[in-house]
């Protein structure tokens, strides 16, 4: 229906009895916003006393300083029949205010303590929660911690659909790494099924909204290189280009595998800086990590500056020997390595499989 010009709502306000119909109605109004934007949202009432979207989303567009005049509204009845399930998100009056005072607050991720001490009891917060979660409010992320899905993510309760951001949010400190931050950073065009997680404490696999998240205890020293980023609207705390590479080098098996590996290593090295690289891996305090950073650069004909090849070579031990590959050596393998002290039990074929043809010293395709 249209509201003639003597009627019409004043700007951020809502006029309630022009738009509240009973039980099970939604309402969808378009505003027109101060740039001349057309802001569509939905308003729903689950009864006709509670009016929470409207207090809802008229505190969204306060918060935003969003000066706007409702110029039309229509209504559809939800409920055709008493009973009826719909996939739309509703709250209740509890439930509004858990909602509105964390969104208000800028929060992601909020915590059961959080909610108890909101509402001032525990059995209600607890009943509060399981509904929030039911009516697509809140994800589960680990025991007592849930991700906000707020407003913005529109009137039906379809989940949060962004695993990385999942992920990283399920565990503080934490961040994203390995196979999946170099997906993330473009350096593969494999995508991995599964979130892998770097912590400092030791947590076991789960499954969150769908994604199996791994989560993997690394030592204090390793705990660096990541920054937060933002994806899809949320924001999550991954590796750097240049730690994802060392990270992926230091534990092979959590990067896909040699092969894959050794593609990362080929793409990301011509788009990385190569001296943040060198001194992430010389934090790293591994003999090993350094003894495959340099074969691998090697054998992807991406190799470092000679200046940084010094630095890594000497940063070696001349006595100490390691292993890449395969725990035992079959025919056809690289074998030893004398300038990087490297045992490299793979195929050098097999190395290469994702890597685009390189040719080598001779000038024949490898």
């Amino acid at each position: 229906m249209y509201i003639p010009a003597k009627r019409r709502i004043p700007e951020g306000y809502v006029n309630r009895r022009a738009i509240s119909r009973g039980p099970g109605a939604a309402t969808k109004a378009y505003c027109t916003c101060m740039n001349g934007a057309i802001l569509e949202i939905y308003l729903y009432s689950i009864l006709s006393t509670s009016w929470p979207f409207y207090n809802l989303y008229k505190s969204y567009l306060t918060r935003r300083n969003t000066r706007c005049r409702f110029i039309r509204i229509s209504l559809w009845p939800l409920w055709g029949k008493k009973g009826m399930e719909t996939n739309l998100r509703t709250l209740g009056p509890k439930e509004t205010k858990v909602v509105l005072s964390f969104r208000e607050q800028g929060r992601e991720v909020v915590h059961a303590a959080d909610i108890i001490g909101l509402l001032g009891s525990e059995p209600t917060a607890r009943k509060v929660i399981r509904n929030l979660i039911r009516k697509g409010w809140l994800t589960r992320l680990v025991g007592g911690r849930y991700m906000l899905l707020p407003p913005e993510h529109g009137p039906e309760n379809v989940g949060e659909n962004n695993p990385i951001a999942l992920a990283a949010a399920a565990a503080e400190p934490s961040y994203v790494g390995w196979w999946s931050a170099a997906a993330f950073h473009g350096f593969t065009t494999q995508k991995p099924m599964t979130v892998t997680v770097a912590t400092q404490r030791q947590m076991s696999a789960r499954t969150i909204e769908g994604t199996e998240v791994r989560f993997i205890k690394i030592a204090a020293r390793k705990f660096s290189g990541f920054k937060t980023y933002t994806i899809y609207g949320r924001t999550a705390a991954i590796t750097d280009p240049e730690k994802t590479v060392i990270d992926c080098i230091d534990r092979p098996d959590l990067a896909g595998g040699p092969a894959e590996l050794t593609r990362i290593v080929y793409t990301a090295m011509g788009e990385i800086d190569h001296d943040k690289l060198v001194t992430a891996a010389l934090a790293m305090k591994s003999t090993a990590l350094l003894q495959r950073l340099g074969f691998l650069t090697d054998l992807a004909g991406r190799k470092l500056p000679e200046e940084l090849r010094l630095r890594v070579r000497n940063a070696i031990p001349k006595s100490r020997r390691s292993i890449f590959g395969r725990r035992e050596r079959e025919d056809g393998d690289i074998g030893y390595v004398a300038e990087w002290g490297l045992f490299v039990y793979a195929r050098r074929n097999d190395l290469l499989a994702e890597v685009p043809r390189i040719k080598g010293a001779s000038g024949e395709p490898c």
